[in-house]
């Protein structure tokens, strides 16, 4: 509360007890530049009267901080979480950061496990064609499916052309999609290890936020044709 009301240097809050016989009824102020003109904002707390005048003070103010909290949007743009809300954006991210880990993996194996089955080249929606036999080609190309590559992409093989396509964002495994066979069985080998452990948090875009947050920088930035 206080963080909140210190969001303006010049708004300045007044606390103020009025005593009765059996309890004392608090006041709470918001005013500027320490005057007594009122802010807006005038809550009240009572509690009962006791020998500790500094214990029913921090009672009462206690309960005028949930009151204040309940219309703080009125005085900030902030967000105030619990130490379970951090707790569990904090899980929810290591899972992300995790799940893109697992995509990365995905991606290089299979990109690498091509090139040891026998497919030469790699093609994109538009043309352009990486040698995958080539170790300097094939990281290219592995840069360029991160950099945000979309569509389909073809893999040829002496006397063969299959079709395949990432599909990032998902569960951290289930990145590659083809209706080949031999791709398909492929894909299971790579991915078995990962979809055994499977993650409850989605790389969905709800929560853009850290690692997300660059990731999706990084895909939205424009492609650059190879050459």
């Amino acid at each position: 509360m206080y963080f909140i009301i210190g969001h303006d240097p010049a708004r300045y809050f007044h606390v103020r007890p009025e005593f009765y016989e059996t309890f004392i009824r608090f006041d709470f102020t918001l005013s500027r530049d320490g005057s007594d003109k009122s802010d807006g904002i005038l809550l009240h707390a009572t509690v009962p009267f006791t020998d500790d005048f500094e214990a029913d003070k921090s009672a009462a103010l206690e309960m005028i901080a949930e009151q204040f909290l309940r219309i703080s949007h009125d005085y900030w743009d902030g967000q105030c979480a619990t130490d379970e809300d951090i707790d569990e954006g904090l899980k929810y991210e290591a899972a992300r950061e995790d799940a893109l880990r697992m995509e990365h993996e995905i991606a290089v194996k299979f990109v690498d496990a091509l090139a040891l089955d026998g497919y030469t080249v790699a093609r994109d929606m538009i043309g352009n064609d990486f040698r995958l036999a080539d170790a300097g080609e094939r990281a290219e190309f592995k840069d360029y499916v991160f950099d945000g590559l979309i569509g389909d992409i073809t893999v040829f093989r002496t006397g063969a052309a299959h079709r395949f396509s990432f599909n990032f964002g998902r569960d951290g495994w289930d990145i590659v999609r083809s209706s080949n066979g031999r791709l398909e069985t492929m894909i299971e080998t790579i991915t078995e290890p990962y979809r055994v452990k499977g993650h409850d948090a989605k790389i969905d875009g709800k929560h853009p936020s850290g690692a997300f947050s660059r990731f999706l920088d990084e895909i939205s930035t424009p492609r650059q044709t190879p050459t």
